[in-house]
């Protein structure tokens, strides 16, 4: 029992007794409360009836009725309704707005303060796991905001094209289109911020288009948030009223990575970052996997990726045909790393291709700046350029520290191609005029099936079979000694 009748004995004992049931030959004290919730699933606001006993009441002062709600009895909170003054009212119609446990409660009060509490029974609304966008909500918003959408829980959207601007911050749920990216766009409206900014959580199968924010304009992803099995497309960044390039704004036209966020199998096309990283902004701890940064372009570092601070990773993946250009030939800005740049920090990459960047000052692979380290592993440079008057170093350009291994640099041009790979172990170049056979790199054409049709897996009889680095760490997965290259290695790269 929640009331103690000892003392309600005693209270009622010392005087007149101020309730007691109409029509009740027996005079018993009688107070109850029921409800009408049958079980009902529901993922709206619901209305439930409150019915307590009529009683007959001296010197009258208010019923309050009260709503508790938990995951279970023992941690219920309880919250006031309403307080009702009308002795003759003996209903109530309440609303329930989420999924969980609940029971209520009625207190009756004389004007000297005395009561009697009754309560209803308890009620458990069925637990909902999902949500559909359309189907039970229209809004985003709406659905998000939602008490039933839990953590764990998953917002699912129908096929169709969205105009939105979302941010998602507090719950860690599962945003997920049903029918995948090519059915379902998310199409960006502000012209400030991005069309998707995510703390928590997964988001996967969306196209994400038309964003023009800060930074990230398609999409921010922070915290340990995932973001999956997307495009990201034609989005922008673009500059304050004042050219003042403060970091990230400015950066990142398609995707932001920071803190530990993941991105993996995901497609980057054709973004515009106006500072740097056309394609993806990293710091922190973020990662990608097994993903394509394809055709992105920026005016300043980092055409494909720019990885600005802390230890970024990148694996299994594709940086191609991004570039970095200046608004002059040959001038003074900031045009580096058509692949991939550095700003600061220690970065890794492995089973990585990068193929096809441009950058007209130099680095169209990559470019390490002053303040910065990369190491690549098992990875390929093919045909990456830089600009012909002050451009240097097609496939690479270091003022910090590059490393690489059991990785091939093959076919990239530029101003002044040979760049000494001083740092370089058990790796196949072509652009070096001294060979570091020490190191166990050698200078042969790697032969690769067809390159016309990206095509890089090594041909029978290739030189760059079974001569990367011999440790058992780079052993291949039939633990065969390292093959070089994007398919060499405990983490081949899979298309």
């Amino acid at each position: 029992m929640r009331i103690n009748l000892f003392l309600i004995i005693l209270i009622f004992a010392s005087c007149d007794l101020p309730f007691k049931p109409k029509n009740d030959n027996n005079k018993t004290d009688i107070f109850a409360v029921s409800h009408d919730y049958m079980g009902e699933y529901i993922v709206h606001s619901h209305p439930v009836t409150l019915t307590w006993s009529d009683i007959e009441i001296t010197r009258f002062k208010h019923f309050k009725v009260e709503r508790g709600m938990g995951n279970s009895e023992e941690d219920f909170v309880w919250t006031h309704i309403i307080t009702i003054t009308d002795s003759l009212e003996t209903t109530f119609i309440d609303s329930i707005e989420d999924d969980q446990m609940f029971q209520y409660r009625v207190r009756l009060v004389d004007k000297s303060n005395q009561f009697m509490i009754a309560y209803s029974e308890t009620f458990t609304v069925p637990d909902v796991k999902s949500l559909n966008v359309r189907n039970d909500y229209f809004y985003f918003e709406d659905a998000y905001e939602s008490a039933f959408l839990d953590d764990g829980d998953t917002l699912y959207v129908s096929p169709g094209t969205y105009t939105v601007n979302l941010r998602f911050l507090t719950k860690d749920i599962y945003f997920i289109s049903t029918n995948g990216a090519d059915q379902t766009a998310l199409v960006g409206v502000s012209d400030t911020s991005s069309v998707v900014e995510i703390h928590k959580g997964v988001m996967s199968g969306f196209t994400v288009k038309n964003g023009v924010g800060n930074e990230g304009g398609g999409v921010q992803v922070w915290g340990n948030a995932i973001l999956e099995n997307c495009i990201i497309t034609e989005n922008k960044t673009v500059e304050a009223d004042v050219n003042i390039q403060i970091y990230p704004f400015g950066f990142g036209g398609g995707v932001y990575l920071t803190e530990n966020a993941l991105m993996r199998n995901c497609l980057v096309v054709d973004n515009w970052g106006k500072f740097g990283a056309g394609g993806v902004l990293m710091d922190g701890s973020s990662r990608i996997e097994d993903s394509e940064i394809f055709s992105n372009d920026t005016k300043g570092k980092g055409g494909g990726v720019l990885l600005f601070s802390d230890e970024c990773t990148i694996s299994r993946s594709i940086v191609r045909a991004n570039r970095s250009f200046g608004s002059t030939m040959g001038g003074l800005d900031d045009s580096f790393g058509g692949g991939i740049a550095t700003y600061s920090g220690n970065h890794f990459i492995n089973n990585t291709l990068i193929k096809g960047n441009y950058s007209s000052r130099g680095g169209g692979g990559v470019f390490v700046s002053q303040n910065a380290s990369i190491s690549f592993i098992n990875s390929i440079f093919h045909r990456n350029r830089s600009g012909l008057f002050r451009g240097d170093n097609g496939s690479g350009l270091s003022y910090g520290d590059l490393t690489i291994r059991n990785t091939i640099v093959w076919d990239n041009t530029g101003r002044n191609p040979r760049f000494l790979w001083n740092e370089s172990y058990f790796s196949n170049i072509d652009e070096v005029s001294y060979i570091q056979t020490n190191h166990g790199n050698i200078r042969d054409e790697p032969l690769f099936e067809d390159i016309t049709q990206n095509n890089f897996i090594l041909m029978s009889g290739s030189p760059c079979i079974n001569t990367g680095d011999s440790l058992n760490i780079y052993n291949d997965t039939d633990n065969s000694r390292n093959d070089m290259g994007i398919f060499g290695g405990p983490d081949p790269i899979q298309f």
